[in-house]
């Protein structure tokens, strides 16, 4: 789920200053705010939305990597070989270098900018020109891995992952690891210090703050108090995190603040298709201001590739329009150089051609539970959006009268199927090579060689 939320400077500074606020929950499910219709009590949330623009279609990649960097870089990740799932700890690949991220793009608008990041990197840190505080941002807190104990803040590298930057470029060495925090909880440690940087801001200067949180994350955020975990599921939508489906990529987001303008707009919803690629630059994303600040038709028509498989999940899809396809019940994970899925209007479709490296697979799953047996180790799946539609071998779905993808009408829309087929087949062709395939796992990065510590180990 992704908030923004906008305000001018509170200063008289000519021109004056914007700042920005990027707030990411990481896993929030598509009706589990307040004001979305869950039992929930999110009351400031529900404030900030209903003091700017709510997006009803709203898209994201289905795994974790892929998703940031498309919201950092405003590019899909077929374009920089990012789309073969979430990046481990032991692998030496991260977001390549040549591709900008958000808080450079902020500074070659305005040099005064200050940019800051506070919680979940997970864009990899095999060396340390891909860590944070050399892509762009002024200072860092927060984890490098993709998890980590909410309390202890050890990652899923095996050592302790809690950096606390705020020297950029000073070299090898230049994270001190945060020690003083083991026992605070993540959310409130990663507001403090949101806070305090909004607190201590020249307001005189724009400001952009990344807040990416770990909450609320399917593997360690609900304790058994609180019902423990639920298997990261998007209900009412069908599927979840990591599929193919509505409900591993549709989220939920606003955008909040002085700058909607005009005020008439305040509290309206907007229901053109935005994707987390709009969040960044031109070149896949488009700029949806006025949708958002005159309530007028959304700019994107096409959600290109929205997700991409990888081991043990299901393949992408493609969205055009108002339909949704999903190519077949029968799907298994795997590792590829070519994954795709497109999206345009409200249609969609899953597009994907790959060769698992891993033998027999498990069966696609609904609602999070396996269907049937492996399938066999090699397989074709392609799927694409176009409207409000979704496409078994193929599957269409009309997601705007059906959004829980229940009644597959591929059989009665021949001519939007091959379509359909066409824009996946053009996806596939403009893609280049994953770069995490087969990544090894190299021995170098064990804590053990770095003080317990999950560090960049090549220099």
């Amino acid at each position: 789920m992704l908030i923004t939320a906008a305000a001018p400077a509170l200063s008289a500074a000519s021109p004056p200053a914007k700042h920005l606020v990027l707030v990411v929950a990481d896993d929030l499910g598509y009706a589990d705010l307040g004001y979305a219709g869950s039992q929930i009590a999110t009351p400031n949330i529900d404030k900030l939305a209903s003091a700017g623009v709510k997006l009803a279609h709203f898209y994201v990649q289905r795994a974790c990597s892929p998703t940031r960097g498309a919201l950092l870089t405003g590019r899909y990740n077929i374009r920089y070989g990012f789309q073969s799932g979430v990046l481990t700890s032991q692998n030496n690949w991260s977001l390549p270098l040549d591709e900008t991220l958000l808080p450079q793009f902020v500074k070659r608008v305005d040099a005064r900018s200050k940019c800051h990041a506070v919680g979940k990197w997970h864009l990899g840190y095999h060396r340390w020109e891909h860590t944070p505080t050399f892509r762009g941002f002024d200072s860092y807190l927060g984890y490098y891995s993709g998890d980590e104990d909410y309390y202890t803040h050890q990652g899923d590298c095996g050592g302790f992952d809690l950096h606390d930057d705020s020297r950029p470029d000073c070299g090898a060495g230049c994270s001190r690891h945060a020690w003083e925090a083991v026992g605070e909880y993540s959310t409130h440690l990663f507001t403090r210090r949101a806070v305090s940087i909004i607190r201590e801001h020249d307001a005189a200067a724009p400001l952009f703050l990344y807040l990416p949180y770990q909450a609320v994350h399917d593997n360690g955020a609900a304790t058994p108090a609180c019902g423990g975990w639920t298997g990261g599921q998007n209900w009412p939508l069908r599927g979840g995190k990591c599929t193919a489906w509505e409900g591993g990529l549709r989220g939920v987001a606003f955008v909040s603040g002085a700058a909607i303008a005009p005020s008439t707009q305040r509290g309206a919803t907007a229901a053109g298709i935005v994707h987390t690629v709009d969040a960044g630059s031109a070149l896949d994303g488009v700029s949806q201001w006025p949708m958002l600040s005159r309530g007028g038709a959304g700019a994107r028509q096409t959600a290109d590739p929205l997700a991409s498989p990888y081991s043990n999940r299901p393949p992408g899809f493609v969205c055009s329009g108002d339909q949704h396809a999903t190519r077949p019940p029968h799907t298994h994970g795997a590792d590829d150089n070519r994954h795709r899925s497109i999206g345009n209007g409200f249609w969609m479709c899953p597009a994907d051609r790959y060769h698992t490296t891993h033998g027999n697979e498990p069966t696609l799953y609904a609602g999070g539970m396996v269907l049937g047996p492996p399938c066999p180790a090699d397989h074709n799946n392609s799927a694409t959006a176009a409207g409000p539609w979704t496409v078994d071998s193929v599957m269409l779905f009309d997601l705007e009268s059906d959004p829980t993808e229940s009644t597959n009408l591929a059989s009665s829309q021949p001519g939007l199927v091959r379509r359909l087929t066409a824009l996946v087949q053009a996806i596939n062709a403009s893609a280049v090579d994953s770069r995490g395939v087969c990544a090894p796992h190299e021995p170098q990065q064990s804590p053990a060689l770095h003080n317990g510590t999950c560090t960049p180990w090549l220099v």
